[in-house]
């Protein structure tokens, strides 16, 4: 193969590394991006040229160094493997996590992450999908450091999709989609000594929401079973619900639920958990 040739992005991989494990997603997409903040200013004595032919280029200088801020974002196919390690992010505040992407050329790695916001998601006809966004205090490295395994069913390295079907409500099979959202407040802290990067990040309140549309109303549904595994909001109070009518297909009914505490309960404890 000629050195001028580049290989793409199914040559390479994303990886996840939390609480020891570490996993290979069926990742779709995957980024870093850092954020310079650099402060600039305009200078105050900006004479006129004094004819068209003389005029000087005037633009913003820099005046201070300014800070970073690092942050990242996946899209992925749901796998057995991967779960474990996605509801362990999710399931507390303030879980750390380190991201590896290997892709067809090079890679980097960015370590100390911690989510923002995960999104999980099924319907008829498809994969269990999702996105993942983070922030952390600390810039990417270069190098990926690890060797991706290509997902191959030849080679016997295959690890299928989970498909919509692996999903519902249990008992009940009159789900038609869902999708779960998860978020958490993760604020880079920067303080008054020498540096660009942040001291920490302060991490904040976690809320979870769970949309479920079925064929049959349901007056309460929070949770939902992703394969083995069953995600449920705590607490969940019913925030949306919606009746959909179409001559083309059967009527559905939406429900949302939120995670929220009562003010006597105070705002300790969980506001989703996976069993």
């Amino acid at each position: 193969m000629s050195a001028d040739v580049k290989k793409l992005g199914y040559e390479g991989a994303v990886q996840i590394v939390s609480g020891g494990s570490s996993v290979q997603l069926l990742a779709s997409s995957a980024s870093f991006s850092v954020d310079s903040n650099t402060p600039t200013m305009v200078g105050i004595d900006m004479p006129p040229p004094t004819d068209a032919s003389g005029a000087e280029v005037r633009s913003r200088f820099i005046y201070a160094v300014g800070t970073i801020n690092s942050s990242g974002s996946l899209s992925f196919d749901c796998t057995d493997s991967f779960m474990p390690v996605l509801f362990n992010i999710c399931s507390q505040r303030g879980v750390r996590f380190d991201v590896r992407i290997a892709g067809g050329e090079g890679g980097v790695a960015m370590d100390d992450c911690y989510m923002t916001s995960v999104s999980l998601s099924g319907s008829s006809g498809g994969l269990v999908s999702g996105s993942m966004s983070f922030v952390s205090k600390n810039d990417w490295e270069d190098g990926a450091g690890f060797t991706p395994t290509h997902n191959d069913p030849i080679s016997g390295t295959y690890e299928e999709p989970m498909a919509y079907w692996y999903t519902g409500s249990g008992s009940s099979a009159d789900v038609k989609e869902w999708s779960l959202s998860i978020s958490q407040s993760a604020t880079p802290v920067f303080g008054n000594v020498p540096g660009v990067n942040p001291l920490y990040v302060r991490i904040g309140a976690m809320e979870a929401s769970l949309t479920v549309l079925t064929y049959f109303e349901i007056k309460k549904l929070e949770q939902i079973v992703i394969k083995t595994n069953t995600a449920k909001i705590v607490s969940g109070v019913e925030d949306i619900r919606d009746f959909n009518f179409s001559t083309s297909e059967l009527s559905t009914f939406s429900h949302t639920f939120m995670s929220v505490r009562p003010a006597s309960g105070g705002s300790v404890g969980d506001v989703i958990t996976f069993s």
